[in-house]
C-alpha cells in the first residue's frame, strides 16, 4: 500500500512527447548519428581476418601478448578471431533490432530515442569496445575527426551512457538537480586521465554509486508499479554487464594482462553485452499481471502515434 501511495499517477507523468519542430528534427539528428556510427562499426569487420597474421601492439581485440598467450593455450587466434567477429555481428544485429523498433514505434518520445541510441552505441562504441585496428584510447568511432567534433560525439556518448541511469524510467531528472551529474560526469570523462589513480577510483565510485542511488529515488518515490517490475530487469543488466566489466578491465591493473586470462575475459564480456538492451524489450505480458496500469515499456511498444511515418 505504502509503494502505491508513493507512486505518482501516470497521467501525471506522461511520456516527454518532443513538441513542434523539435519532433522531425530529433529524429533527422537521431538517424544522422546511428547512421555514421554503423558505417563507423561495420567498415572495421573485415579487419579481423587479417588481424591473426598481424596483431597490433596495443589497444586492439587481439595484442601480440594475447596472440602469444591463446597459443600457449591451445586456442589459434584465428579461431579466437572468428569467434569476436560472430559475437559482434549478433551483438549488431541484435542492438539495430531493438534501437530500430524503438524509433519507428515511438520516436515521438524523448526517452524512448535516448533508449535507442543507447542500445545502438552500446556494443559499437570503441569508448567501451575494443576494435581490430589500433585506435585512439578516447577515440569514439573509426574515422578521425577534427578535435572539436570528436570530443563532441565522445561527450555524447558518454552523457548518453550515463544519462540512462539518470532518466529511466521517467524520461526527466529526478532529483531534479540530478542533471548536475550528467554535465559533471561529461566533464569528468575528459580529464579522468589525467587524475591520479586514487582519484579516479574515487570519481568513478561517486558517479555510479549516484545514480545507482537516483535509480531507487524513482523507484520507491516516482515509479508506477508496473515501472518498478521493469526498472527491475534493466537494473539486473546494468549490475551483470558492470560486474563483467570490472572482470574484463582487471588485466589492466594486474599481471594477468600477460595471461590467457585477457583475451578469454573480453570473449565473455562481448557474450555478456547483449543482456542490457535485452532488458529494454522484455514484453509488457510478462509482467502485466502486476497491475492493470499501463507501464514505460507497454507505452514503448504500442501502436505508433498517429504523427508517426
Amino acid at each position: 500500500m505504502r509503494i502505491l501511495m508513493n507512486a505518482t499517477p501516470l497521467h501525471r507523468r506522461a511520456a516527454q512527447s518532443l513538441p513542434g519542430r523539435r519532433w522531425p528534427l530529433a529524429r533527422i539528428v537521431w538517424l544522422a548519428l546511428v547512421v555514421f556510427q554503423l558505417i563507423s562499426f561495420v567498415s572495421l569487420l573485415p579487419y579481423y581476418t587479417s588481424l591473426a597474421d598481424h596483431p597490433c601492439a596495443q589497444g586492439c581485440v587481439l595484442t601480440i601478448q594475447e596472440a602469444q598467450s591463446l597459443t600457449q593455450g591451445g586456442i589459434t587466434p584465428s579461431v579466437y578471431l572468428f569467434v569476436l567477429l560472430m559475437l559482434s555481428v549478433l551483438n549488431l544485429l541484435l542492438a539495430v533490432t531493438i534501437g530500430g523498433s524503438l524509433f519507428v514505434r515511438r520516436s515521438h518520445d524523448a526517452m524512448a530515442l535516448i533508449t535507442a541510441y543507447f542500445v545502438i552505441i552500446l556494443p559499437t562504441t570503441y569508448l567501451l569496445n575494443f576494435a581490430p585496428i589500433e585506435l585512439d584510447s578516447k577515440q569514439a568511432i573509426a574515422f578521425m575527426l577534427p578535435v572539436v567534433l570528436e570530443l563532441a560525439l565522445e561527450m555524447l556518448q558518454t552523457s548518453a551512457i550515463y544519462g540512462m541511469f539518470l532518466l529511466f524510467p521517467s524520461g526527466r531528472f529526478e532529483p531534479r538537480w540530478s542533471w548536475i551529474l550528467l554535465v559533471t560526469f561529461a566533464i569528468y570523462t575528459q580529464v579522468f586521465a589525467a587524475l591520479p589513480e586514487g582519484a579516479n577510483i574515487a570519481g568513478w565510485s561517486f558517479f555510479f554509486l549516484s545514480a545507482g542511488a537516483g535509480l531507487g529515488y524513482r523507484y520507491w518515490r516516482v515509479s508506477t508499479p508496473l515501472e518498478r517490475q521493469q526498472t527491475k530487469w534493466v537494473i539486473f543488466g546494468f549490475v551483470t554487464l558492470l560486474v563483467t566489466s570490472q572482470a574484463y578491465w582487471l588485466p589492466t591493473f594486474t599481471p594477468l594482462g600477460s595471461t590467457l586470462y585477457a583475451p578469454l575475459a573480453y570473449v565473455v564480456y562481448q557474450v555478456i553485452l547483449p543482456v542490457v538492451p535485452l532488458t529494454f524489450f522484455i514484453p509488457s505480458s510478462a509482467i502485466a499481471s502486476t497491475t492493470s496500469t499501463p507501464s514505460f515499456g507497454e507505452r514503448w511498444y504500442t501502436s505508433p502515434s498517429p504523427r508517426s511515418w
